[in-house]
């Protein structure tokens, strides 16, 4: 059917309606006593209809503004007489007759006298003030009553479509389902299929076909349509649930933390990581130490790195949280710029360098031999005076060298004798073996032919010894912003390579490195 817009009929849902006399919200169509109270008639959000002479819309709720006489709503026009009364200045005058009475009396005005005014009615949809007025009329010199209606919508109306307020408070009515005080037709249609059951927070929604995820405590509500699987028994539901306000599917997803994952997906502080594939390194950040535990130059042990080591590594030893304090990794390099690095422990530290032990047929001990260059790291983590946690490095870079006969000797008949039987087992460091058993069977065969004396050192097996040149020490600090101070051996001959620098002692000097 075809509209002619020039009479101002419009479609309203699947009925028409006239604009100039009507207004339509959300498909329902709502018809004032007068046109002229039209204008005054908006949608909240589009579909609640409300009269802006006694209501505002805010945040898609109709908020009612109109004032009370008493328990009576009245237009923001009108005024209150006593606390029962509102009236019309224009219609009525309020008179104040002692003892708290109050009463109304009727005003002339262009002809017309207000004889009385009838108690209000109320409909579905709006309530009208009935007024009979007398026509004085001194040419005819007779009289005419008349009646004239003052029609306002009803406070039911503009909360819920024309429907009772006391649907929602307190009221019963099978086919109405009220979510947050505003209520909603169950029904639809001429068959009266079922459409809402149930409330999301202020949405309504059927719990049959769809799914309410909201946070409590909250405002933030979604609504999902669920998906149905079909089997040789019937169709039956999916089983879907809500992870926080997210759908998930629990035959293939999972919730955590109010977020869906998949089967093979965790969360690693926030950030999602697959299980099988990758490992969670996110978050692990620790607190140790802030500003007011910095470390400066002024708060070095010594003027020469030797000392300032010995004070640190004494810390740390004696710090319960250190298991090994003398554990460091070594880096190696081969000729060529090869890397390779791994952790062993160090057994003696003087002014000329420390110093560690290995079997010389070893990768880290061909490398040193190959090119003698060597750097170390030690890193502690350990408790200071003030119970506050520090973290501390140690790095050194030097030249290395094979420590003497007479101080393998002693060191290695100092070693328990199981790991001197051990040195003797690896004869051939890193080469592959069978299995275990067999180098136990060759440890009891040792242990047979060394019974009643001493182990002696293999030839194989020794010390190296690494002079520094360049010792930095490191202490971290919470916000990344470390501490890093540096001591560089020189000759007399060498200029440092950054300024500023601290003259130290024993030909070292002192820098303080950004971090």
């Amino acid at each position: 059917m075809r509209f002619n817009k020039r009479f101002g009929i419009e479609c309203c849902g699947a009925n028409t309606f006239n604009i100039s006399l009507e207004v339509c919200c959300n498909g329902n169509i709502y018809k004032p006593a007068f046109a002229k109270d039209l204008m005054n008639i908006k949608c909240c959000n589009g579909r609640i209809p409300f009269d802006l002479r006694v209501a505002n819309c805010k945040n898609g709720i109709v908020v009612e503004t109109a004032p009370l006489c008493g328990s009576n709503r009245i237009y923001r026009k009108m005024k209150c007489c006593g606390s029962q009364f509102g009236y019309y200045e224009q219609y009525f005058t309020c008179l104040h007759r002692g003892n708290s009475t109050f009463s109304i009396e009727p005003k002339r005005e262009r002809g017309f006298l207000i004889v009385k005014i009838k108690k209000l009615t109320e409909s579905k949809h709006n309530a009208t003030i009935f007024i009979s007025v007398k026509c004085l009329n001194s040419s005819k010199k007779r009289n005419r009553i008349m009646k004239r209606g003052i029609t306002y919508i009803t406070l039911s109306f503009l909360l819920s479509f024309g429907l009772s307020t006391n649907k929602c408070n307190g009221g019963d009515d099978s086919g109405i389902i009220c979510c947050n005080g505003i209520p909603y037709r169950k029904y639809q249609g001429p068959t009266n299929t079922l459409i809402y059951d149930q409330c999301c927070v202020s949405k309504p929604y059927l719990s049959e076909k769809q799914i309410c995820c909201k946070v409590l405590n909250a405002r933030n509500q979604v609504v999902y349509k669920l998906h149905k699987i079909k089997t040789l028994a019937n169709i039956t539901r999916t089983p879907e649930f809500c992870c926080g306000l997210n759908k998930f599917n629990m035959n293939y997803q999972r919730c955590d933390s109010g977020k869906t994952l998949w089967k093979n997906e965790q969360l690693c502080n926030g950030v999602i990581y697959d299980i099988n594939n990758e490992l969670c390194c996110n978050g692990m950040r620790k607190p140790y130490g802030t500003g007011a535990e910095s470390f400066d130059i002024r708060d070095l042990h010594a003027k020469e790195p030797i000392g300032q080591f010995m004070n640190w590594f004494q810390k740390a030893v004696d710090s319960s949280s250190n298991y090994e304090a003398n554990a460091m990794s070594l880096a190696t390099t081969t000729s060529d710029g090869k890397p390779s690095v791994r952790i062993v422990l160090m057994k003696a530290f003087d002014e000329r360098g420390l110093q560690f032990f290995t079997n010389f047929n070893s990768r880290k001990a061909k490398e040193l031999i190959e090119n003698p260059h060597a750097s170390v790291v030690f890193h502690w983590i350990h408790r200071a005076d003030n119970n506050k946690l520090w973290s501390r490095q140690v790095r050194m870079e030097g030249i290395v060298e094979k420590v003497s006969s007479p101080e393998a000797d002693a060191y290695f008949s100092s070693r328990p004798k199981d790991s001197q039987i051990a040195t003797h087992i690896s004869i051939e460091q890193s080469a592959a073996v069978a299995n275990r058993e067999e180098m136990l069977k060759t440890k009891e065969e040792l242990y047979a032919k060394f019974d009643n004396e001493a182990v002696p050192r293999p030839y194989y097996w020794g010390g190296f010894l690494i002079k520094p040149h360049t010792i930095e020490f490191w202490q971290g600090q919470t916000n990344r912003l470390h501490d890093r101070i540096v001591f560089k051996k020189m000759k007399p001959e060498d200029v440092p390579d950054k300024e500023p620098f601290i003259q130290g002692e024993n030909g070292w000097i002192i820098q303080r490195l950004i971090p």
